[in-house]
């Protein structure tokens, strides 16, 4: 969760200068940040389904909420990051993804 966190709420410029293996190569289209958006949730909600035993909806709205309030500190903060309403459905396509596939999993082992 904390690598979340800092990669979403640190300066736009820091992004770039982190870039060491090279991913912004294989990034380049257009909203490739969705897809970088989805990726992570989707690795926070797995985590939270992998750790804590609670019920679906709460796998859902906990990572959910987590990133609606990462977008609305970005709208605050001053490092030129804003709220972005599509972030925000990259992020919840990443939590849905997360929750289908771990239900599956633990529907198929039972």
């Amino acid at each position: 969760m904390a690598s979340v966190l800092y990669a979403t709420l640190m300066p736009g410029s820091n992004l770039k200068s982190m870039d060491h293996i090279g991913f912004s190569n294989l990034l380049k289209f257009d909203n490739s940040d969705k897809v970088v958006h989805a990726c992570m949730f989707f690795g926070l909600a797995f985590l939270i389904q992998s750790t804590f035993k609670l019920s679906i909806k709460k796998y859902i709205l906990i990572p959910f909420l987590i990133s609606f309030m990462i977008e609305i500190l970005q709208g605050i903060m001053p490092y030129g990051r804003t709220f972005d309403w599509y972030d925000l459905l990259a992020n919840t396509f990443g939590i849905l993804l997360a929750t289908g596939l771990v239900q599956s999993i633990k529907k198929a082992k039972s």
